[in-house]
């Protein structure tokens, strides 16, 4: 079967199979990454301002997501623009620290300074 529209959006993300066929391109461009990481806290303190709902920061450059996931933690997903920081040398955790942290609800920070400190972020 062949299918026409005058406009086709597809949501199936950069590596998707469906993407390899239907864009002419071969290279698949990265132009940002999903940096996450874990903040702990006491139980019924969540460091957001609604707990149990998801929150989008618009910082600069990038947005950045929180959302509670148990009563002791809550995820941050840092939207980092490509090129990424190297984890390894130590330029993503500066990044993290001097980029993003200034930028986020006041109590979140100190446990988002711990996180970028002590954890090995998921990329």
């Amino acid at each position: 079967h062949n299918l026409t529209a005058p406009l086709t959006v597809v949501a199936d993300g950069a590596h998707s199979p469906l993407r390899r066929h239907v864009m002419k391109q071969s290279a698949i461009e990265t132009t940002s990454y999903f940096v996450g990481l874990v903040l702990n806290h006491k139980e019924g303190t969540c460091p957001l301002p609604y707990p149990r709902h998801g929150h989008v920061v618009l910082a600069d450059p990038n947005p950045v997501l929180l959302y509670q996931i148990s009563s002791t933690e809550t995820r941050i997903l840092v939207d980092v623009q490509a090129p990424l920081p190297n984890p390894e040398d130590g330029s993503l955790q500066k990044y993290l620290l001097d980029v993003v942290t200034h930028q986020l609800p006041v109590a979140a920070r100190p446990l988002f300074e711990e996180a970028a400190k002590t954890q090995n972020a998921d990329v």
